[in-house]
């Protein structure tokens, strides 16, 4: 097999939304998208006859999905919506499509979520660099699928 070349996240589009069908492009913003958990939970079983363990496939745990990117003011942006979801307590859903926004790319998309965690932010005065924050999205799955 020939050597690959992967793939950069360069080009990653994310996006967020209230209801699922409206979406807010918040790339110029987000640096950073990691996936964690949705183990699927497993059992196993010996019998007599045999040497190995017996599998069973269960049901798959939750899902975190946290999102850091560049702190702005203001409702539409990346931290006013989560701030809202989360103050409100109200649902959030995620996308991102690693090679870009275009048709026939893969897009990541969830469930509606909740913003488990404050995205507040601080900083030191001597830093000269930008004031990012982040926060953590838990949602019960993640679906895979081209873009149209």
């Amino acid at each position: 097999m020939a050597q690959g070349t992967g793939i950069s996240p360069k080009d990653m589009v994310v996006e967020l939304s209230t209801d699922g069908s409206s979406w807010t492009n918040i790339s110029g913003d987000a640096n950073n998208v990691e996936p964690d958990g949705g183990e699927r939970k497993t059992g196993g079983f010996f019998t007599f006859d045999g040497d190995t363990e017996g599998l069973t496939r269960g049901k798959r745990e939750k899902m975190t999905i946290k999102i850091s990117a560049l702190y702005n003011e203001g409702g539409s942006s990346g931290r006013g919506m989560a701030a809202s979801a989360y103050e409100n307590n109200t649902a959030l859903y995620a996308r991102w499509a690693p090679k870009g926004a275009t048709s026939g790319n893969k897009r990541f998309t969830t469930s509606a979520g909740v913003v488990k965690t404050p995205p507040y932010v601080g900083g030191e005065a001597e830093s000269a660099d930008p004031i990012l924050f982040e926060f953590d999205l838990e949602v019960a799955s993640v679906t895979e699928a081209a873009i149209p």
